[in-house]
């Protein structure tokens, strides 16, 4: 089961400022040599910045084809890989500009501090097999004309293969590739994505992310974070479109 409700609403809005949230995105396979300095240095950029940046880690079928979080998932995981073009790993990008892994935290460190065009608001939930994640963006300053995507993404922390630990590892994205397209015009514009809860996840290290990116020039404008595994009531919108959790 998979559903979508979208509701758009285009209101008048104020240009300011607004704190980025900066996504890093590693690539990675089980069984390469030279990627877990790598994944350790994109691990202590996330718990350095932790409140600025969000971390998803795509695993690759080479130079090991037995991955197993890459057999999870493939489909998702090659989608983001010709997107970028990436043929080797580990490979790095921050806000969809590809750096190197070993510079990649003075790259975060100064982006950080450009403000991003975009809010946005995101909430979820999980009840046994059925998840949602709910997401307001607002538009607070105007952007170049693009072709603006929202784009979900499951996360499950605290994996392991191959002797290796991995606490970021892409589960599925929704809705399918390349996510919904975002207006480019000021306004508020609402989505909840529905998703399937598998069985083996481990709820309480679930995290529901959404970044909006510009699929022209492969810039992320914003990202937003929500740990599902903490909530247990339903999330509405309220009148002015605030998403929160009911309280009991």
């Amino acid at each position: 089961m998979r559903k979508v409700v979208l509701t758009l609403l285009a209101l008048t809005a104020l240009t300011f400022a607004t704190q980025r949230m900066v996504v890093l995105e590693g690539f990675t396979n089980y069984t390469c040599p030279s990627c877990p300095p790598a994944d350790a240095t994109w691990e202590a950029i996330d718990a350095q910045y932790h409140d600025d940046v969000i971390l998803c880690e795509w695993h690759m079928n080479w130079p090991g084809a037995g991955d197993p979080f890459y057999l999870y998932n493939p489909t998702d995981q090659n989608n983001r890989r010709s997107f970028y073009g990436v043929n080797s790993v580990p490979d790095t990008y921050v806000d969809g500009t590809r750096v190197s892994w070993s510079g990649a935290a003075a790259y975060v460190a100064n982006r950080i501090n450009v403000p991003s065009p975009m809010e946005i608001l995101l909430d979820g939930n999980i009840t046994g097999s059925d998840g949602y994640l709910d997401a307001r963006f607002e538009w607070t300053d105007d952007v170049p004309d693009g072709y603006y995507r929202a784009y979900f993404i499951i996360i499950e922390k605290d994996l392991s293969a191959g002797g290796r630990h991995y606490n970021y590892t892409m589960r599925i994205t929704e809705p399918d590739f390349p996510g919904w397209l975002i207006p480019d015009n000021h306004g508020v514009h609402y989505w909840r994505q529905e998703f399937d809860v598998d069985p083996v996840w481990k709820q309480d290290d679930v995290i529901g992310y959404v970044i909006v990116q510009n699929f022209m020039t492969k810039e992320v404008v914003q990202g937003a974070r929500v740990d599902l595994g903490d909530w247990e009531t339903p999330v509405v919108e309220t009148s002015w479109g605030q998403i929160k959790a009911l309280v009991h």
